[in-house]
């Protein structure tokens, strides 16, 4: 933003802070903190005129805030503002950009409307967990940006997630969601502003239209109860809909009204229609332009759900990038304290940073997280993981990644001439294709979908070996067919 001038008053850079009411001394930490994080070196506190005690409490809230907020090499100014004042300022600027962290204390306090029309600007202290990717960060806070606003015609626009299984799409949904929180534009709360994660290719036709958009219990269904969809439940929050390309087509019409129009109708509930307020993230690892090509997915809807598309890297490639080393480092941290706070010797250190640059990471953050997993077995009672204990820990590593029972079978590159339904998708990446040239073998060699559950889960206790195998298959637009000659064939 551009120097302004009002008087005394002088805000410059990018960076405004405006704090609303007076700050009771309990909630002076959590204040201070959020001013912190948004790097503002101009904080305006503002108070209502008409209160006679008004402004004393403002001048006090600023007084105790700068006592409180941490030092910064720049230097930062505490103003005290009435609201009136702070309305005159903004009608002036109120087309330039600037940081606003909005501080509610005092309830009762009426704002002018020009006051909450003014939306945070995501800083660079944000989303610090995409660091070593900086197009990638810039292009997450754009988003933050985006989903702050108001929305168009009753619905935000979609983000739509792409990489390989492992990479974290669910998490930098959930990152996004929190930014949202961090900068007050998402407030949780018990009935809306959360964050919800929902598994396309974890449900059939029939309970993925219940999970999304709610059922109603009663004479319309079976249900008793009325069950509350994702929908419904990410009101005024984030959705996240993971593996989208595995919806069903005859739900694909009806999320694309959603997002059209915003309304939707909840299942056996003949008249009523809900309105859907909660912003739409979508997340695959497959190439949607070829499920449109196909059949598999609508055309139209792949088009409404790429309002912003993300491509989020494999472990392997932000290794190698140029902000590998920060990577590195942050997720060692990070994972040694998820697992019980393990302490690394140098050397073992030294050892697991130069086997992560060779690994491929072909399981991504999942295959990441197992190794620490191992490293927690192996560590002493005081949870250190020596460099002996390391080096069993990396061979271990690579004895599963070279195993079934990470990738469920070995590269089996020379029969994909076998199964011509798989060679002829590109779009699946290599480590989900050996899985899936395991699941057409077995189908190949069962007599039943049930039997080639059981084949394929290779014991496991899951309760239902047919729905299961099916819902696997399901997921890249393959079913079990009898009448096929590998007993799978295209959906």
């Amino acid at each position: 933003m551009s120097k302004i001038q009002d008087g005394d008053i002088s805000l410059e850079d990018e960076d405004v802070s405006v704090c609303v009411g007076a700050c009771a001394d309990d909630a002076m930490p959590r204040w201070t903190g959020r001013i912190a994080m948004s790097g503002a070196t101009t904080i305006i506190c503002l108070y209502d005129p008409s209160k006679t005690d008004g402004k004393c409490e403002a001048e006090k809230f600023a007084q105790t805030l700068e006592h409180n907020l941490p030092s910064v090499d720049v230097r930062r100014q505490i103003l005290v503002m009435s609201v009136d004042e702070w309305n005159r300022l903004y009608s002036v600027h109120k087309d330039e950009q600037y940081s606003i962290v909005h501080i509610h204390i005092d309830a009762s306090m009426q704002l002018p409307l020009s006051v909450g029309d003014v939306k945070p600007r995501p800083n660079p202290a944000a989303l610090s967990d995409f660091d070593d990717i900086v197009p990638l960060k810039e292009t997450l806070l754009r988003i933050v940006d985006v989903f702050s606003k108001s929305p168009g015609e009753g619905t935000w626009p979609s983000v739509l997630l792409l990489g390989e299984t492992g990479s974290g799409k669910t998490y930098a949904a959930q990152r996004i969601y929190d930014a949202l929180v961090e900068f007050d534009i998402v407030k949780a709360k018990e009935d809306g502003g959360k964050f919800v994660s929902l598994n396309c290719g974890e449900f059939g036709s029939s309970d993925m239209n219940a999970a999304l958009f709610g059922i109603k219990g009663g004479a319309f269904t079976d249900v008793r109860k009325d069950q509350t969809g994702a929908i419904a439940e990410a009101k005024d929050g984030v959705l996240f809909l993971d593996e989208i390309g595995t919806l069903p087509l005859d739900l694909q019409p009806r999320l694309l009204t959603v997002l059209d129009g915003g309304k939707y109708r909840i299942l056996g509930s003949p008249k009523a229609t809900e309105t859907a307020r909660c912003r739409f993230i979508f997340g695959t690892n497959e190439d949607l332009a070829n499920a449109v090509k196909e059949g598999r997915f609508r055309f139209d809807l792949y088009n409404r759900i790429s309002g912003i598309v993300v491509h989020m890297p494999s472990v392997k490639e932000r290794i190698d990038g140029n902000g590998g080393e920060r990577f590195l480092d942050r997720q060692i941290d990070s994972l040694c304290m998820k697992h019980g706070g393990l302490h690394l010797t140098n050397h073992a250190r030294t050892m697991l940073l130069k086997f992560a640059r060779q690994h491929p990471w072909r399981g991504n953050f999942r295959e990441l997280n197992r190794a620490f997993q191992i490293m927690g077995m192996k560590s002493d009672q005081r949870n250190v993981v020596s460099a002996s204990a390391m080096s069993s820990v990396i061979d271990e590593i690579i004895r599963n990644a070279q195993s079934a029972d990470i990738f469920n079978l070995p590269q089996y590159d020379s029969t994909y001439e076998e199964y011509s339904l798989l060679k002829k998708r590109a779009d699946i990446a290599a480590n989900e294709k050996a899985m899936l040239l395991f699941a057409f073998k077995c189908a190949s060699e069962a007599t039943s979908c049930q039997d080639a559950g059981r084949k394929f889960f290779d014991g496991k206790k899951l309760r239902n070996w047919n729905s299961s195998f099916s819902r696997y298959l399901a997921k890249f637009g393959f079913c079990w067919d009898k009448d096929s000659p590998s007993h799978v064939a295209n959906i």
